[in-house]
């Protein structure tokens, strides 16, 4: 699969034109900064928010859910983009932070939002409390 990146002017247009369907409706900010960024999507479901930062330049993205068929499901969208290192997986976050790392071990990004956290080159300042 060939994943189309957006520049700019093409996301924020996408953003303002009103697009109903657009599952990041206000993260265009986030967006902006995943070229080259690592993403933690906590909540992932079947990783359609994951191929949206995909689409724009990460260079790593892990996600994780409790809802096996859609961490099955990300999976397999993620098999057929192999320039994005990818890894998804069934997490119980009841457990706390020790959840993540016993997924993803020592990883790169820092979480902090519940929906997304981007790290890297141009790393990604999310609203909310930082989770450590």
């Amino acid at each position: 699969m060939r994943l189309r990146l957006f520049t700019r002017k093409q996301l924020v247009n996408k953003r303002v034109a009103g697009f109903h369907n657009n599952r990041l409706d206000g993260a265009t900010d986030l967006l902006l900064r995943a070229r080259d960024a690592s993403v933690l999507d906590v909540g992932m479901n079947r990783g359609l928010v994951s191929l949206e930062f995909a689409g724009n330049g990460a260079r790593l993205i892990h996600g994780c859910d409790a809802y096996e068929e859609g961490v099955r499901t990300a999976r397999e969208i993620f098999s057929d983009i192999p320039q994005v290192k990818s890894q998804f997986e069934i997490v119980d976050l009841t457990k706390g932070e020790q959840s993540l790392k016993d997924a993803f071990g020592k990883s790169i990004w820092e979480i902090r939002h519940s929906l997304v956290s981007c790290t890297g080159s141009r790393a990604a300042t999310c609203n909310g409390s930082r989770t450590h």
